[in-house]
């Protein structure tokens, strides 16, 4: 038995990795869900661009390179996916608190949004539709495959908990969630046992990671 599942690639969790694998703690990194990047049309003149996930700033800058507007990230981890520094990035792990911060930044100024084509839009939600345009920038397709036996799951989008519902019984499982809203995906599959990361530092969730094994 490993100690750690994380459903992200090893080359987006090295830090994390490394930290674990100084304690002594094993780890088993893979993700859940394939990446294909779309080509988009921006419709509409925009203020800001919001990126909820690295996939997101990867996919749209793969196409745009000048872009006259301000960036915004959904934490330090997706920021860093963006070429230029952003204007703002949110902290902590609450990504509907985050989400609400954005919201009264903005004010009326214009917002446009890549996604993925099966995204949630929880950020985009909170505006007029005049306000904004939402591009399908990238599809994800769920890897169905069982799990490997550890002591606790590491879950880094709802996406990851949906493809591991496919050939895995969730419920009895040690989770960890990156956010509230791969929190709410893990509740909704039945999990009892969710504890969500205190920080999007890698280094800080490891941290987390070694006091639940120690627990």
């Amino acid at each position: 038995m490993i100690d750690v599942f994380i459903s992200r690639s090893q080359s987006d969790a090295d830090e994390l990795v490394l930290s674990l694998n100084s304690s002594n703690y094993s780890s088993h990194c893979q993700s859940l869900i394939s990446v294909e990047f779309l080509p988009f049309n921006i419709k509409k003149e925009f203020d800001w661009v919001f990126f909820s996930s690295s996939n997101g700033a990867r996919s749209f800058f793969q196409q745009t390179t000048n872009v006259n507007a301000k960036y915004a990230a959904i934490g330090p981890a997706t920021a860093s996916a963006v070429p230029s520094e952003c204007d703002f990035v949110g902290e902590g792990t609450n990504t509907e608190e985050i989400a609400r911060m954005f919201f009264h930044l903005v004010g009326n100024e214009r917002v446009l949004f890549p996604s993925a084509e099966d995204s949630l839009h929880s950020t985009a939600n909170l505006f007029e539709m005049e306000q904004i345009e939402i591009i399908s920038t990238y599809k994800k397709e769920r890897r169905a495959i069982k799990l490997p036996e550890a002591r606790l799951y590491l879950f880094s989008s709802p996406s990851n908990v949906y493809a591991a519902q496919e050939m895995n019984d969730l419920v009895g499982m040690n989770c960890i969630a990156y956010g509230t809203a791969t929190a709410s995906a893990l509740k909704a599959a039945g999990v009892r046992n969710i504890h969500l990361v205190s920080s999007w530092n890698q280094e800080e969730i490891a941290n987390d990671l070694k006091s639940l094994l120690l627990s």
